[in-house]
């Protein structure tokens, strides 16, 4: 069951006025007339096989409600993984490339850091929208042109998780190490003030080994000069606030 936002919904529906899609109102003579709703279904659907396929690293995705008018339907997914707002340019980025790359136009780009969204179109008129929702929510849309009527059957590739089939889906709740990644927490990095030089006693000194820092007698493996101490900028890896930062030093 859809969670497609409004502001989704009228994103798109400004993106298809601008690209001049009053044919989907003019039933039976639109570009893609030679098939009928469900073979426009078909092309919907492989059009955004392949568009998930593009994406690494993979997300996890669910199908969302079709939708039908007079002559047009609109396919949907929604992704699962969580979008961070650090990656949702490269997010997007991978998906304009791919669909510049099949021969689609891009006819409309909106950069927003928090909200971005991006619109193509292919050369027989089928319609494609990706953009980004509340909590890094990703959403994809086919619109299909003016087609002859018939009947439509669900999509038959499986989702690559939970259906959500009858319930609404919920905001994306799939961590990805690199698309849900946060900011760097280059503060959290600095050296932890007590732990910053270790506590040693006469005739010691600190010695500093890769990341650790130890107490070692003076004259071993030192030279025994006790006034050139190396300073210790590290103490155990287990000192770092985060992975990330223990790995940097």
């Amino acid at each position: 069951m859809t969670r497609f936002g409004t502001r989704t919904a009228l994103l798109f529906s400004t993106a298809l006025l601008i690209a001049g899609c009053g044919v989907l109102e003019q039933e039976g003579k639109g570009e893609g007339a030679a098939m009928d709703m469900q073979e426009a279904a078909e092309r919907s659907d492989s059009m955004l096989d392949a568009t998930m396929e593009a994406i690494r690293p993979a997300v996890r995705w669910a199908h969302d409600d079709t939708t039908s008018g007079s002559c047009d339907l609109s396919r949907r997914r929604t992704v699962m993984t969580i979008i961070s707002e650090e990656r949702r340019g490269s997010f997007l980025g991978v998906v304009e490339r791919f669909w510049k790359k099949t021969g689609y136009e891009i006819t409309s780009v909106d950069s927003s850091r928090k909200f971005p969204a991006i619109f193509a179109e292919t050369s027989d008129g089928f319609q494609l929208a990706l953009t980004i929702g509340d909590k890094g929510q990703a959403f994809f849309e086919v619109a299909t042109p003016c087609v002859d009527r018939s009947d439509v059957a669900e999509p038959t590739t499986p989702p690559n998780g939970p259906a959500y089939e009858g319930v609404e889906i919920p905001y994306p709740n799939v961590h990805s190490d690199f698309w849900s990644a946060p900011p760097r927490q280059l503060n959290a990095c600095a050296a932890p003030a007590a732990h910053a030089i270790p506590q040693v006693g006469p005739g010691l000194e600190p010695r500093v080994s890769g990341l650790g820092a130890r107490a070692l007698p003076i004259g071993v493996g030192g030279g025994g000069n006790p006034t050139s101490r190396p300073s210790p900028s590290r103490t155990r890896r287990d000192d770092f606030p985060c992975s990330a930062c223990a790995a940097a030093w």
